[in-house]
C-alpha cells in the first residue's frame, strides 16, 4: 500500500505576516529593469525615504541585486530615521528573524509596534501574528484578532486570510460560517493560501458537507497561481483517488512541479515513488536526488531515510 506523505490538517493555516512587499511592483519588472531600477536609486544622492526602504527590501530579498542583509539593515535604519512606517516593521523583521543582528524579539515587537500604531497595516498584521503565536509576547487571540482587524480595514487581504484560519482553528474562537466568508473574500482577491484553507473546509467538512470537487478546484486554484502546496495537493487527490480516479502518475507529476518549486512534503512522495515504483519506474538516482532536496530543507525523515539508504 502506498504510504505517501500527506499535509497534516493544521500545516494549510500559512499567515501572511512576515510577506512585506516593498513599495515597487517588482513582479511587473524584467531582471534587467530591476537592476536598472536599483543602480538607479543607489546612485540618488538625496534619497527619500521610500526609496531607502525599498532599497532596504531589495537588498535583503536579493532583488536585482546580490543578497545583502548588512546593506539592507543599514538602508532600513536609515529610513526609520526619517519615520517611515513600513521601515520599521521591515527593521522589526530582521530582529525577529536574526538576519545580519542577533536575534532580538524585544526590539522586533517595538519596531513592529511602532509600524502598527503608526497606522501601517503590514506591521498592524505582523503585530497579530505576534500575539496569535505569542512570539515576543504572551500570546493572546483577543489582540491579535484585534490587530488584524485594524489591518483589514485598510484592506489588507493577508490579514483577513488569517482572521479567518484563526475562526477555522482556534476551538476558544471557532466560527466557520465566519472563516468561510472570509476565505472566499480572500481567494476572490486571488489570495493562495486563502483557496487551500478553503480546499481543508471542504475537504474534512468544516461546517459543511464535504465536496471533494470543490476542495479540488480550490487546489488548482492555488496551483495555478504557482503555489507549491497547491501542486501538492493536487496530487494528494490523484494519488488517494479522492473525488477523481486514482492516477499514480499523474500524482507523481503534480508531486514533482510542487518539489521544483521546493516543497519538501512534496519531494519526500516525489522520492518515495520513485524508490518503490510507484506510477513510475524506480529509479534509485531521482529518489535520493529528491531525498537530498527534502534534507538540504531540514526535513527529518529525509535525513534519516538517506542514511538507511546509504
Amino acid at each position: 500500500m502506498l504510504q505517501l506523505f500527506r499535509i497534516a490538517f493544521l500545516f494549510v493555516f500559512i499567515f501572511s505576516i512576515n510577506q512585506v512587499i516593498g513599495q515597487t511592483d517588482w513582479t511587473q519588472r524584467t531582471e534587467k529593469q530591476k537592476k536598472q531600477l536599483i543602480q538607479e536609486w543607489v546612485n540618488t544622492e538625496n534619497k527619500t525615504d521610500s526609496i531607502l526602504n525599498n532599497l532596504g527590501y531589495a537588498y535583503s530579498h536579493g532583488i536585482g541585486t546580490e543578497q545583502d542583509y548588512k546593506k539592507a539593515f543599514e538602508y532600513y535604519e536609515k529610513a526609520v530615521q526619517k519615520n517611515f512606517a513600513l521601515a520599521f516593521n521591515n527593521l522589526g523583521n530582521m530582529y525577529k528573524e536574526g538576519k545580519y543582528v542577533e536575534k532580538d524579539l524585544e526590539k522586533a515587537l517595538i519596531y513592529i509596534r511602532k509600524a502598527a500604531s503608526s497606522n501601517e497595516k503590514y506591521g498592524m498584521t505582523n503585530l497579530a501574528g505576534m500575539y496569535e503565536e505569542g512570539v515576543g509576547v504572551e500570546q493572546n487571540i483577543d489582540s491579535a484578532i484585534f490587530w488584524y482587524e485594524k489591518a483589514v480595514e485598510l484592506n489588507h487581504i493577508p490579514a483577513l486570510n488569517n482572521l479567518g484560519s484563526i475562526y477555522m482553528a482556534d476551538t476558544t474562537k471557532q466560527d466557520f460560517e465566519k472563516a468561510l466568508y472570509y476565505f472566499e473574500i480572500c481567494a476572490e482577491a486571488n489570495e493562495p493560501m486563502a483557496m487551500l484553507n478553503l480546499l481543508q473546509m471542504y475537504k474534512n467538512g468544516l461546517g459543511m458537507e464535504k465536496d471533494y470537487a470543490k476542495a479540488m478546484k480550490y487546489a488548482e486554484k492555488a496551483a495555478l497561481l504557482g503555489n507549491p502546496i497547491g501542486f501538492f495537493e493536487c496530487g494528494n487527490f490523484y494519488c488517494n483517488g479522492e473525488g477523481v480516479k486514482k492516477n499514480l502518475s499523474t500524482a507523481l507529476q503534480l508531486y514533482e512541479e510542487a518539489s521544483k518549486r521546493g516543497y519538501p512534503l512534496a519531494q519526500i512522495n516525489v522520492a518515495y515513488m520513485y524508490e518503490t515504483a510507484q506510477g513510475t519506474e524506480k529509479n534509485m538516482e531521482k529518489a535520493i536526488f529528491w531525498y537530498k532536496e527534502a534534507a538540504k530543507a531540514g526535513n527529518e525523515y529525509a535525513i534519516k531515510h538517506l542514511k538507511e539508504l546509504e
